[in-house]
């Protein structure tokens, strides 16, 4: 039997924030089937934790929707993190994900995961339609987001 853990991450309540499945040791199970269990728990994404590839990484960490693997998300890094640390894993943590390294903090209950995201921001070709439409100016705004903190609540499944 393959153990599981539902996290609700984003809040500090259960049943609420972003859900997420995290299969803590997939290494038996077969390729075929990580995607067919990403789309049976039908969670906006389920993470499976793998040995690292590189020792000096805490564990490997494959994230899929129910269609398709995607290398990064800030909720199941997170999540995941917080899986690992209530299964054992002391301290701060780097997690090999398809973008590659990502470290995770902990301070309390709160993870944070260290990262300058890149937005792709679409520019209409007229910026006086923008601000008309949607009222505002996307050429003002900029975002030196370096630390994002998120508090995970989780449940034990099976």
């Amino acid at each position: 039997m393959t153990h599981f853990f539902v996290y609700d991450v984003f809040t500090d309540q259960p049943f609420e924030g972003n859900q997420l499945a995290v299969i803590p040791d997939a290494t038996k199970l077969p390729e075929a089937d990580l995607q067919r269990i990403a789309r049976e728990f039908n969670f906006s994404e389920t993470t499976f934790v793998f040995p690292p590839t590189n020792p000096a990484m805490t564990a490997k960490v494959r994230i899929f929707t129910p269609t398709m693997e995607i290398p990064f998300a800030g909720h199941p890094t997170i999540g995941t993190a917080s899986a690992l640390r209530d299964t054992g894993h002391e301290g701060d943590m780097v997690l090999e994900l398809g973008i590659g390294p990502i470290p995770c903090t902990f301070a309390g209950n709160m993870a944070s995961s260290p990262h300058r995201p890149r937005l792709n921001v679409w520019r209409s070709p007229n910026p006086h339609w923008s601000r008309a439409v949607w009222g505002f100016n996307p050429n003002s705004y900029r975002y030196p987001v370096t630390h994002l903190y998120w508090p995970a609540w989780g449940c034990r499944s099976c």
